[in-house]
């Protein structure tokens, strides 16, 4: 935290004032849901504030999370700040239009994913097998396309169903699905569970999967997750 509240003073090429810092925060890390960018977003919205420099927020958080994980594409940063689904493409980030409730539910692997590691993994397949990687990187897009539309269409779950089910296949052939998280996953589809895909880049954290209804009881650490469909920030 130290290092971040420094590195966003000397951004702005300003002194660092002296004081405590005092960051309060429920989001785990290292567990695929956006820790280090929630941080960076903060502080960054905190030097912004007192330097009346509002219109450099995003910049200042990309900027502050290259640290973490050295090729930041704003994507957490956008997720971090927002109310409601976005999607992101080419560094600009746009409001889903979300049309439904989809039951989902988050489930920790109990084990530390590292961000860096998992987009160094994907870099090297690049340099070595650039057939191999770029395939994956299409069905990584029809994923994504598969989900948006779905979200975008009333109870379309099909769609969500298979686009869940080919980024987790993604993720298998980057290798960035550890046994421990199959084991997990083979897991939630024996409770019923529709469909399994990692979070953020991989290796551990957090599950997501995607239920029928939210009648199934919750495990050890699982969370319930509903998108907002109506912009605004609602308790667990």
């Amino acid at each position: 935290i130290e290092k971040v509240w420094y590195r966003a003073w000397e951004a702005c090429e300003m002194p660092t004032p002296k004081g405590v810092i005092k960051c309060q925060s429920c989001i785990p890390i290292g567990q695929g849901m956006g820790a280090s960018a929630a941080l960076c977003l903060a502080i960054a919205r905190c030097v912004c504030h007192i330097t009346h420099r509002l219109e450099y927020i995003f910049e200042l958080a990309k900027k502050l999370e290259h640290d973490f994980h050295h090729q930041s594409s704003g994507l957490d940063i956008i997720g971090a700040g927002s109310l409601s689904g976005s999607v992101f493409e080419k560094g600009q980030a746009q409001p889903i239009p979300i049309q439904w409730h989809p039951y989902w539910r988050l489930t920790p692997t109990f084990t530390t994913g590292s961000t860096t590691e998992a987009v160094n993994q994907v870099m090297q397949l690049f340099d070595e097998n650039l057939q191999k990687a770029e395939k994956i990187d299409s069905q990584m897009n029809k994923s994504v396309r598969l989900c948006l539309g779905a979200l975008k269409s009333p109870q379309d779950i099909t769609n969500l169903i298979l686009g869940m089910k080919i980024a987790h296949d993604c993720f298998k052939d980057w290798g960035l699905i550890t046994p421990n998280m199959q084991a997990h996953i083979q897991k939630l589809y024996a409770r019923g569970a529709l469909a399994v895909k990692p979070t953020g880049s991989g290796g551990g954290g957090y599950l997501l999967s995607l239920w029928q209804n939210n009648q199934i009881p919750s495990e050890q650490g699982e969370i319930p997750i509903i998108l907002p469909i109506d912009k605004k920030s609602h308790p667990l």
